[in-house]
């Protein structure tokens, strides 16, 4: 059995974390927007209940509090699903978890700040509800990347945010 996932996402405000000494102290935190994430997967059943695929992601640019400019993260990932024995064909409740590379960009205000460096690891692990073709998930997931700012200094950047998907499966 095979199926592909198409997939809308509320990406509720997350966290970025800065590391080695961007603008002061060795780890600075800073609030992310709200905003929207859209994601397409290929899952293939090993059997009844597990899954096994690929998938990819891209954000809808972001913006940080303080910071001009907007950021994003496009994944690239790998995930791996656990389905609950189903109560009536076409309800059932999984688990996941996804790990993958994701790539890092940002527009024009963004890049006057940070040049960014390089994507990083990404990651995230949810619960999610099948009816019928309809999917319903929630999950938490972290992006991670590198930035350089203005006085050459490389920090390591790593956003955390809870989701919440919306989507259908073919």
């Amino acid at each position: 059995m095979r199926e592909i996932n198409i997939k809308a996402s509320f990406d509720f405000g997350g966290k970025c974390n800065f590391h080695k000494n961007i603008g002061g102290p060795e780890t600075k935190n800073t609030d992310a927007g709200q905003h929207l994430s859209f994601a397409a997967e290929y899952m293939k059943y090993l059997n009844e209940y597990i899954a096994a695929g690929t998938g990819v992601s891209v954000q809808i640019p972001r913006t940080l509090e303080g910071y001009c400019g907007k950021f994003g993260f496009a994944p690239l990932y790998l995930s791996v699903k656990v389905r609950s024995w189903p109560q009536e064909p076409g309800l059932y409740a999984y688990v996941f978890g996804r790990f993958g590379y994701n790539f890092f960009y940002g527009d024009g205000g963004f890049k006057d700040k940070f040049s960014i460096e390089k994507g990083g690891f990404y990651y995230a692990a949810g619960i999610g509800i099948v009816y019928r073709p309809f999917i319903v998930e929630c999950k938490y997931g972290v992006n991670s990347g590198a930035v350089k700012d203005a006085l050459d200094k490389t920090s390591d950047m790593d956003y955390g945010k809870f989701s919440v998907s919306f989507g259908f499966t073919l």
